[in-house]
């Protein structure tokens, strides 16, 4: 690894050591062309907005997967509600919720 960090060359918006591995090359053979299919790019520890990016896709995360999980807890209280019975609940309480927590990521999706 390089140990001379006293020259640096400007790239786009921070400063980079040019004598400094970085990783994979985006010109090179290693990338094969396609976008990766889940994660963050490791390229994002160099950039400037670094911690505003991560931040907000961590939210983001968090938002769908907590979506997700009430999703899947009403799905399971409708198969509560068929095995007891209670056709009632399935009208009076499954379906308000279900119809609610859709609108409200639908609203949050626009």
């Amino acid at each position: 690894q390089p140990t001379n960090f006293t020259q640096y060359e400007k790239n786009s918006s921070h400063y980079i050591n040019p004598d400094a591995i970085y990783g994979m090359d985006p010109k090179g053979q290693e990338y094969s062309g396609n976008p990766y299919l889940f994660g963050v790019d490791p390229f994002w520890n160099l950039a400037e907005n670094k911690l505003t990016f991560v931040n907000s896709y961590k939210m983001k995360l968090a938002v769908i997967l907590g979506l997700t999980q009430m999703t899947f807890g009403l799905i399971l209280s409708l198969f509560n509600y068929k095995f007891k019975g209670k056709v009632v609940d399935v009208y009076c309480t499954f379906l308000p919720q279900m119809i609610f927590l859709q609108c409200l990521i639908g609203y949050l999706s626009s």
